[in-house]
């Protein structure tokens, strides 16, 4: 697994769901608002608009792929998935 994504994602997740993040569950599902929390977030980091668009848009991607609900086996896959495309 590249560890430089995996740690992207795990630092993306950790940002938009803060002490959430770390409780135990075996699936979370992402809300709107949860996105919201996120965006939030990085504005206060002072980023740019646009870098906050982009971070968004990959979000949604990754989460779409996912219908919204994080697991460890769906995120596993979702990775095994990106590195045999190469």
């Amino acid at each position: 697994m590249d560890k430089f994504f995996r740690n992207l994602l795990f630092d993306m997740l950790r940002q938009a769901f803060g002490n959430k993040f770390c409780e135990y569950r075996t699936s979370w599902t992402v809300r709107e608002a949860d996105i919201g929390e996120f965006i939030k977030a990085k504005r206060l980091r002072g980023l740019r608009e646009k870098t906050i668009r982009d971070h968004v848009h990959y979000l949604r991607l990754v989460l779409s792929n996912l219908n919204l609900t994080l697991r460890p086996e769906g995120v596993s896959e979702l990775l095994a998935g990106l590195r045999e495309e190469g």
